[in-house]
């Protein structure tokens, strides 16, 4: 027995590799029906920053589906110099009450100082 339900689906990519700074850029659409809200909208994009003495990296991932009220977007940097290493990743969402919230997670290493440092930031808790 065949299904008879049949619909059109479609999967759109593009991304472009080692634009200047930009090492990845990409953008990915599941499109399974007409409304435009249906659609899952993925992007992603890595980026080195680096300057004269340090070594820096921005990472982005977005996920968006407006139907089902998904929206969340990551963003993230690594970086490390002759004096520290840090790291942070920062991520905004949206509630089933399309309300918008964020969290943060920062870290750094010291190694002159030898010390570490780690800072949680949300609507919920702040932690230094």
């Amino acid at each position: 027995m065949f299904c008879s339900f049949v619909q059109d689906v479609k999967l759109d990519s593009e991304m472009t590799i080692n634009s200047g700074s930009i090492l990845f850029d990409g953008k990915t659409e599941f499109k399974y029906s007409k409304d435009e809200d249906k659609t899952v909208v993925i992007n992603s994009r890595i980026e080195d920053v680096f300057t004269s003495s340090n070594k820096n990296y921005t990472i982005s991932f977005a996920l968006k589906h407006i139907f089902s009220t998904v929206d969340v977007q990551l963003q993230s940097h690594i970086g490390m110099s002759d004096e520290k290493f840090t790291s942070g990743i920062n991520v905004d969402y949206l509630t089933a009450n399309r309300l918008k919230k964020n969290f943060a997670l920062m870290g750094e290493i010291d190694s002159l100082r030898r010390q570490m440092n780690v800072k949680v930031c949300s609507i919920f808790v702040f932690m230094n």
